[in-house]
């Protein structure tokens, strides 16, 4: 998938903003995030990076996300990483606790209720993160096709 132009330029900047530069590894990560439709790992965005060693990716993802062009997604014990707001739309996770099946919420309703729910604790919103788990339809049918193990005594 081609980027399109804009969203390169505001990559550019965003990186000279914070007085980094544009190098292959940076520009390689960024493209594998924005064709990929779900947060990844570190381990999987170096397995998809084309001869970007593992330790120059994390130093990257580390470094965009400081630089607001890379956020961090949690989910569970592992953090996964994604394009920031900035180049994608806001947007929160629904999760599967079996197969870590993703899905991509943009429902204006929790944005609405973060910032109620931040003014009211006396704050003045500025960000949120707000993530949902559940199990999918798949691994519910998966569990409900099984039938228990009786036990013999």
């Amino acid at each position: 998938m081609q980027i399109d132009e804009s969203i390169e330029l505001k990559f550019a900047q965003q990186l000279r903003k914070h007085r980094l530069r544009l190098t292959r590894a940076r520009k390689e990560i960024f493209q594998k995030l924005y064709e990929t439709n779900k947060p990844l790992s570190i381990q999987d965005i170096a397995s998809i990076t084309n001869g970007v060693h593992f330790v120059s990716v994390y130093r990257s993802v580390d470094l965009m996300q400081k630089a607001g062009i890379v956020k961090q997604v949690p989910q569970g014990f592992k953090n996964l990483f994604e394009l920031s707001d900035l180049f994608r739309p806001h947007h929160h996770h629904a999760t599967c606790k079996i197969c870590a099946a993703s899905k991509e919420i943009h429902d204006a309703r929790i944005e609405s209720l973060m910032n109620t729910l931040t003014k009211e604790a006396g704050l003045l919103p500025t960000e949120h993160h707000f993530e949902l788990y559940g199990i999918c339809q798949n691994c519910l049918s998966a569990v409900e096709d099984s039938k228990p193990i009786q036990r013999e005594d």
